[in-house]
């Protein structure tokens, strides 16, 4: 009557898969004594089940990929074609509400929408794996597991350093980091930056880097990747765990000076800071005495390199001529040569010389000053 009423089955000793000796509850049996059964079904479970994994490992042991259905759930065999072990077949244990588990071998899913002639492409298909957990479990994981390292990261800051240079080089789905791409209004301009000291000691150094990472260079050119990949990241990561801080301050460095952007503040700020001799990297050169074309101005840079008499002398000369004065001073022909002349466009704070006038950068780089003094 109980059974009947609560839709619990009677667990027959047949369906054991267990030594019997180890149930330690009571036996009854009917009332003929033809069979017996467990008493206690929560103590049958436990060792049914403890057998039950132990048969599931054996089969996977064999190759078998397995799956334990949920205890009173049938095994649909009309959803699954036969296949073999060898062409992708999986095994399924099923596990009935009276005890008694059917082990089904060699079995795959059957893709319903399939017809006829395309049931054996499917045959040779390869299953989606399926997932192991829902999204919403992955995500629980991954915000933990994010909060753990994060506050772990507080206590680790030789670790944090290479963490951010990993992600300067490869960036991530939060950094963006990119090469400036130096583009040039002129050609001669770019020819002029290229062929100057200061690009080649950043390419020499570049290319010493590449070599400690055992790098090739990005699309750009550079040590900078920018395209986000996670496991370019992650290996350079790895890589940099193994470096001293000295090594990866210099890699730091390289990447730093290939994502500084010209013409920002930041460039401008970095200059204050460092205060740069801008002599060892760069003279006064022909391409940029191209590029002027005020006459005030230029005059007030003749004054500078050949002094006031000789621009008051020139002054209402056309600034073609005055250019190749200037020309002359710096180079020493015919004229007293202009060594380490510095114009005031390129001195740390930067200057000009017209107050009447506007230059962007100096606009832009106005308080600068007092938050370096």
């Amino acid at each position: 009557m109980k059974q009947w009423l609560f839709g619990t089955e009677q667990i027959a000793t047949t369906a054991a898969l267990f030594p019997q000796e180890a149930y330690k509850g009571d036996i009854v049996t009917d009332l003929f004594g033809d069979a017996s059964y467990f008493a206690d079904a929560a103590a049958f479970w436990a060792l049914q089940n403890v057998a039950i994994a132990s048969l599931r490992d054996d089969l996977a042991a064999k190759g078998w990929k397995v799956t334990v259905l949920d205890r009173g759930a049938r095994f649909p065999s009309w959803r699954y074609d036969e296949v073999p072990l060898e062409e992708g077949g999986e095994a399924f244990i099923e596990v009935r509400n009276n005890g008694e588990v059917e082990i089904h071998e060699g079995y795959r899913a059957y893709a319903e929408t399939c017809g006829p002639a395309e049931a054996e492409e499917v045959d040779r298909a390869p299953q989606a794996a399926r997932a192991e957990l829902t999204k919403a479990a992955e995500n629980y994981l991954a915000l933990h597991r994010h909060a753990i390292v994060r506050a772990e990261l507080l206590a680790h800051p030789g670790i944090a350093l290479r963490l951010a240079a990993a992600h300067m080089i490869a960036s991530s789905p939060l950094w963006s980091v990119k090469p400036d791409p130096q583009r040039a209004d002129k050609e001669t301009t770019s020819q002029s930056v290229a062929s100057s000291p200061a690009q080649s000691a950043l390419d020499t150094e570049r290319h010493a880097v590449l070599e400690l990472l055992q790098l090739e260079k990005s699309y750009y050119g550079t040590v900078t990747r920018g395209n986000g990949d996670p496991f370019t990241a992650a290996s350079l990561f790895a890589g940099l765990l193994a470096l001293p801080e000295e090594a990866v301050l210099r890699i730091l460095a390289v990447v730093m000076a290939e994502t500084l952007a010209a013409g920002s503040i930041l460039t401008e700020a970095a200059g204050l800071a460092i205060k740069p001799d801008v002599t060892r990297w760069w003279k006064l050169d022909g391409v940029f005495l191209d590029l002027l074309n005020d006459r005030a101005e230029i005059n007030a840079l003749l004054s500078e390199v050949a002094g006031k008499a000789v621009a008051d002398a020139n002054v209402s000369e056309p600034g073609k001529v005055q250019k190749k004065i200037i020309h002359d001073c710096l180079n020493g022909e015919g004229r007293e040569r202009a060594d380490g002349f510095v114009p005031r466009y390129m001195s740390f704070p930067i200057g000009h010389y017209d107050p009447n006038k506007t230059l962007e950068i100096v606009s832009a780089s106005e308080g600068l000053n007092a938050l370096f003094t």
